[in-house]
């Protein structure tokens, strides 16, 4: 049993004991950055008293009480709350709880991302990148933003990216494509991807193809990177794109890295 759940069983408590185990049980972000003499002030008791409150949790004393707090606060809230990728935080919640579901969940979506997506795949599309003449993007909304990050990182490494369904432009750039250029489609529902007709002309040109998606059926790419499926694709269901574009960057950050390693 950790120390969280001893403080809520209350088991053995005084009156001064139940005071200060509801300031620590409401205010659990705050308590390490709090001191011994600020705990007492706020739950109107004593320094001596909060003493013997974390004696009776079987601490020494504060100091040994708040790191084991916060040691057992981050296993507790990984345990008893798992963070809702659509809707990570209540309106409920404390700005200290929004930081960390949101930090949370930022790592829960890297760690996924790094234990789904292939690396050995990555330092392939990586070469595709390095050896292309000319680099193609298709995305929209969100993901369209960080295509637009990607590209400038692209041109620190001397390389030219563009975005081909922008200003509505596609056919012109199918028709500026060759051989030794690559179009990467970037689409975590797959609901924005080029069309079969678009799709079709590109290939005649002899054009390698990437898709960044978290749906594994895009039969029509030469390459895929799939993202695990966790966030709905229903906008009117979730607050914003957290988890995908948090993905995306993470796909895009390694690219770049395998990318630059070798230049």
């Amino acid at each position: 049993m950790n120390i969280i759940e001893i403080i809520e069983n209350r088991e053995g408590f005084s009156n001064t004991d139940n005071v200060i185990a509801d300031y620590i049980l409401e205010n659990r972000n705050r308590i390490m950055h709090e001191s011994i003499t600020e705990l007492a002030k706020e739950t109107f008791t004593s320094p001596g008293a909060v003493t013997r409150f974390c004696k009776r949790l079987g601490m020494k004393g504060y100091r040994d009480f708040k790191v084991q707090f916060v040691s057992d606060l981050e296993k507790y809230t990984q345990e008893s709350k798992k963070i809702n990728v659509d809707n990570p935080f209540n309106k409920t919640d404390t700005d200290m709880e929004i930081m960390h579901n949101i930090a949370q969940l930022t790592k829960n979506t890297v760690d996924q991302c790094y234990a789904s997506v292939s690396g050995r795949n990555l330092e392939i599309i990586a070469g595709l990148i390095r050896r292309a003449e000319r680099i193609y993007f298709y995305a929209n909304g969100d993901s369209q933003i960080s295509v637009i990050g990607f590209i400038n990182r692209l041109l620190k490494a001397g390389k030219i990216g563009f975005i081909a369904d922008e200003y509505n432009e596609t056919n012109k750039y199918v028709e500026l494509m060759n051989d030794k250029d690559l179009v990467i489609a970037v689409s975590y529902s797959g609901n924005a991807l080029p069309n079969k007709h678009i799709m079709g002309r590109i290939k005649n040109k002899g054009v390698k193809t990437v898709v960044i998606t978290s749906k594994p059926d895009c039969w029509m790419f030469d390459y895929h990177i799939i993202i695990p499926k966790r966030e709905t694709y229903e906008y009117k269901t979730k607050v914003t794109t957290f988890y995908s574009q948090i993905a995306i960057q993470y796909i895009f950050n390694c690219l770049y890295t395998f990318l630059i390693k070798n230049i």
